[in-house]
């Protein structure tokens, strides 16, 4: 299991954690590639090798609506290039994402 971000009740978080089911305990995994910024209320889903980050807000309460590729095989993020093509009309928060047939859905948002 792996989480990316967060709130820690006082800070947005940029940290990347893995969950080893074999020792119960948590890794840090070290930021590598173009790690995104600190964030929290954002969405990831895993598809094949990848977690895809979406959307989010920062401590400045700044909206995000980039979509972020964290490959497992190679340990780094990437920034989906060609998605901005798609041009949301607003940054997206409070939102959620699923994977349905090779393709990444975004339902619901708080937008501003």
């Amino acid at each position: 299991m792996y989480i990316f971000g967060g709130w820690n009740g006082h800070d947005t978080l940029d940290d990347l954690m893995e969950f080893s089911t074999a020792t119960k305990t948590w890794i840090s995994v070290p930021g590598r590639g173009s790690v995104p910024c600190s964030r929290y209320r954002h969405s990831a889903v895993v598809y094949g090798c990848c977690m895809f980050v979406f959307g989010g807000v920062d401590k400045r309460q700044a909206r995000f609506s980039d979509l972020l590729e964290f490959n497992f095989d190679t340990r780094s993020w990437n920034t989906v290039r060609g998605f901005a093509a798609v041009q949301f009309r607003y940054q997206k928060l409070e939102h959620g994402e699923r994977v349905c047939c090779s393709s990444i859905s975004i339902r619901g948002a708080g937008i501003r």
